[in-house]
Parts: structure tokens; sequence; C-alpha cells
């Protein structure tokens, strides 16, 4: 969704919000994803577009665990729960 705070939203279907675009100066007038679904643009009524990327769920997970490096070297039976950063 478009925001006249200067924000663009993207929600799943449940209505909960997944990610908020910050970087206009203006009142955000139009959203877009690519055909690809791989980006998304924004217009702002500051006379600026922007093209952001969107991250695929493989992505997010795979920074996710990264975040959690740390944490799971005092922590290893967390990693062990997280199947997912056993790679």
């Amino acid at each position: 969704t478009a925001s006249g705070d200067r924000t663009a939203r993207v929600w799943d279907l449940s209505g909960n919000e997944l990610a908020r675009l910050e970087g206009h100066s203006g009142p955000v007038l139009s959203v877009s994803f690519s055909p690809d679904g791989k980006t998304l643009a924004t217009a702002s009524v500051d006379c600026t577009a922007r093209v952001w990327r969107v991250e695929g769920l493989e992505e997010l997970l795979a920074r996710g665990c990264e975040w959690l490096q740390y944490y799971f070297v005092s922590h290893p039976q967390a990693r062990e729960k997280l199947t997912v950063c056993q790679k």
C-alpha cells in the first residue's frame, strides 16, 4: 500500500505488515510489483520513484540464521530446533 506518511507497506493476505519501505520525502502515491515479483516500484509526490528488491523466503531465512549465529554458539540446542539453520 502507498501511504501519506512517506512509506509503502507490504502486507500478507491476513493483514499482517511484512515490510515498511521508507525513503521518500513526500507522501507515496503508488506502489506496483514487477511481473516477476522480484521488485517493487514506488512513486511519490516528491517527484521521485524508487525500486526495491523483494526478498524471497530462502533469502529471509538465510539472513535470520546469520543474525542468530552468535546466539547459537552459546545455545547449540536452539540450532537443532531450527532445522532451516542447520545448513
